[in-house]
């Protein structure tokens, strides 16, 4: 057995997890085995250990460590010794199934700018597409089109940079782009299809020119497979609109990309596609907007919600799916993290307001609950007030000093959200306060009133104690015509005696 080479230097000191690619030389042509794998503890104990654990791996074509008879015989007699490339090191567990699949796809698959790589010199039986959806793999429609839509990007980015003509520039003539939008096939990714500004100043610009082959000329049109059906055209909108304006011209130009280069990729990300080719530069005044990315989130995950959203329906917008739309956007990290957090507080919000729908439960939210706002209703008003009615009726020495919270305020930054409100001009720490927590599900209720989340609150209540000698906590619940009561005392934490 040949022993394997790998370059060390690049191997990282904390390696716990990474996606590689094995090449035997048999007949001295390079033949490839693409893999993920997890170390134990045991291989991760230091650089030494890691570097022997993946020089000892062979395969798994049959089991853990146990390689195809083909993969062997050929690691017997490649003609050079086996060499192995990490191609991603430490990715988040939940990506490492979409790397290995990723780059298996890439390689086992056809694509146009192919040069060597085919089924015949790969091991790999499949695109390792059979995984779970925990270690983020997808199926091979969607893998297939996320890699095309990575290199039409690359492919329109060097035919700009080292001036190719790959994709050949094409007249559009008026009643070809008429027939075109007729027949819905102009690409729209922006959420504001005509900007007013942007189509005036195009329009303005487009009067001054004898003609359009070296202005407003890089439009994508993608080709059908059958020569005779009509294009799409890809986002050009603002720049088509202004034309629509501009009688004098009888054409505009774009770039002709074959069928091949997209076949792949489904009109929701054509419209990624279109933000992409929209992506903000160094010098212009109409780019992709906040709105667009977000409608392009949007679109995304609609239409591959079988490995985005989870089983609560929440998406997971740390998706390689979902990044691919912020490819080449020039967004920093903090503007990326607010439009995923913009998404995924809209599916959290739709999830509420479905649970609370499908639960029969009473919402105690303060623009449901307050007269003065536009949610206002009149039966959660009520049921809230007659709910708080009883609980006073417990504890009236609270009369006057009740905080109403929400279930997440007991949990994300308590202290300061429960009684810092409560303390007077002076900073003066109430002697009575009542604490009234509103969940939005029954399942929620019984959550905080059992178990685990019993126990939370009682040590969250000791913990206050110290600021406010006189506090309790009552959980209100939303369930309409409960058969029990409508709301729990959460019961002291009994002191153990010191002397028994």
């Amino acid at each position: 057995m040949k022993p394997i080479i790998i370059n060390k230097d690049s191997v990282a000191d904390d390696l716990k997890r990474y996606v590689a690619k094995i090449q035997l030389f048999p007949d001295g042509k390079p033949k490839s085995y693409y893999y993920k794998k997890t170390l134990n503890k045991k291989e991760r104990q230091n650089l030494s250990t890691i570097i022997s654990a993946i020089e000892g791996y062979q395969g798994s074509s049959r089991g853990t460590n146990v390689p195809s008879v083909d993969f062997m015989v050929d690691w017997i007699t490649s003609t050079r010794a086996p060499e192995v490339t990490l191609l991603v090191q430490n990715p988040p567990e939940r990506k490492i199934g979409f790397w290995e699949q990723y780059y298996t796809t890439m390689h086992r698959e056809d694509f146009p700018d192919d040069v060597t790589n085919s089924r015949k010199n790969c091991y790999n039986m499949n695109n390792a597409d059979r995984g779970a959806k925990k270690f983020g793999v997808v199926s091979k429609e969607q893998m297939m089109e996320y890699i095309s839509l990575e290199k039409l990007q690359k492919e329109i980015t060097r035919q700009n940079e080292e001036k190719t003509n790959l994709f050949e520039k094409m007249s559009l003539s008026r009643d070809l782009l008429k027939e075109i939008e007729d027949a819905d096939r102009l690409i729209q990714s922006r959420e504001k299809v005509k900007n007013v500004a942007s189509v005036t100043k195009y329009r303005e610009e487009m009067n001054k020119l004898s003609d359009l082959k070296d202005n407003f000329n890089d439009l994508q049109v993608y080709l059908s497979e059958d020569p005779n059906e009509l294009p799409e055209l890809g986002d050009g909108n603002q720049s088509y609109f202004s034309f629509k304006g501009v009688p004098q011209h009888d054409e505009m130009w774009g770039y002709g990309i074959p069928y091949v280069w997209h076949k792949h990729i489904s009109h929701t990300k054509k419209l990624t596609m279109g933000n992409w080719f929209n992506k903000k530069p160094e010098d212009a005044g109409d780019w992709t907007a906040e709105a667009d990315i977000l409608k392009d989130l949007r679109n995304t995950i609609v239409a591959n919600e079988d490995v985005i959203l989870n089983d609560d329906r929440i998406p997971n917008m740390d998706s390689p799916l979902i990044d691919q739309c912020f490819q080449g956007q020039r967004l920093i990290e903090s503007e990326i993290k607010s439009l995923k957090g913009t998404i995924s507080s809209e599916y959290k919000k739709s999830k509420f307001e479905n649970d609370r729908k499908q639960g029969n439960v009473w919402d105690f939210r303060d623009d449901v609950i307050n007269p003065n706002r536009l949610n206002f209703h009149q039966d959660d008003f009520d049921a809230y007030n007659q709910i708080l009615k009883d609980i006073l009726k417990q504890f009236p020495e609270y009369r006057g000093h009740v905080k109403k919270v929400g279930e997440q305020k007991i949990k994300e930054d308590s202290i300061k959200s429960i009684v810092k409100v409560a303390r007077d001009t002076n900073g003066l720490w109430p002697e009575y306060l009542l604490v009234a927590v509103w969940t939005s599900t029954i399942k929620s209720y019984n959550i905080h009133i059992k178990n685990d989340g019993l126990l939370e609150i009682q040590f969250l209540t000791d913990l206050i104690q110290e600021k406010v000698t006189n506090i309790q906590f009552v959980i209100m619940n939303p369930e309409k015509n409960p058969e029990d009561d409508t709301f729990f005392v959460i019961p002291k934490i009994e002191k153990e005696d010191s002397n028994a």
